[in-house]
């Protein structure tokens, strides 16, 4: 299952790099598992296309700077003189195992999908890891079926 698993993420990702080339971006991207060269290479494709020089649009969480209310408040604000946002949450532990402010978070997101670009990165290193994604966790569920 494991090795499955991995081949189909790196065929996602390979579809995921072409539909960027053609500026086709979707406003949710959930990238996980252990081929980090992968995933930072989606990453470097999306920023190029988003293209936003000023950096005021551009906003990075990881476990040190992520506040669950913070990035509810900050989600349906309008980008600022661009046409989107993009918010990158780098293998964030509440992506894996959070359950408090889903139903929040998920509205948030719903709301601002429009001009918001959201890349959710969680690192994998062994089937164990993999299990969290496959979890009743509603979060990602909905980033799966949006984005």
């Amino acid at each position: 299952m494991y090795n499955e698993l991995k081949n189909n993420f790196i065929e996602n990702l390979k579809a995921i790099n072409t539909n960027i080339r053609a500026k086709k971006i979707s406003p949710f991207y959930f990238l996980y598992g252990n081929e980090q060269y992968f995933i930072e290479s989606v990453v470097k494709n999306i920023k190029k296309t988003f293209s936003d020089p000023t950096g005021l649009n551009l906003k990075k969480y990881d476990d040190t700077n992520f506040d669950i209310k913070t990035v509810i408040n900050y989600l349906p604000t309008l980008p600022i003189m661009n046409e989107k946002k993009l918010i990158i949450f780098d293998n964030i532990s509440y992506f894996k195992n959070g359950k408090d402010g889903q139903e929040d978070l998920i509205n948030a997101f719903n709301i601002s999908k429009e001009y918001n670009i959201v890349i959710i990165i969680c690192y994998a290193d062994s089937k164990k890891d993999l299990r969290h994604f496959n979890s009743d966790n509603k979060v990602l569920n909905y980033i799966k079926e949006n984005g």
